[in-house]
């Protein structure tokens, strides 16, 4: 994962370059796709 900070932001699209990413959550027996925003420090 790039370095820099990840804001959750579902499908949102604006500033800085959106991509998608496998994020752990619940139990760590799922795996969710979701839509962040990497703004770059």
């Amino acid at each position: 994962m790039p370095t820099g900070r990840y804001y959750l932001v579902g499908s949102y699209v604006g500033y800085g370059e959106t991509q998608s990413e496998m994020f752990i959550v619940g139990n760590g027996n799922q795996t969710v796709d979701v839509g962040v925003l990497w703004i770059d420090d």
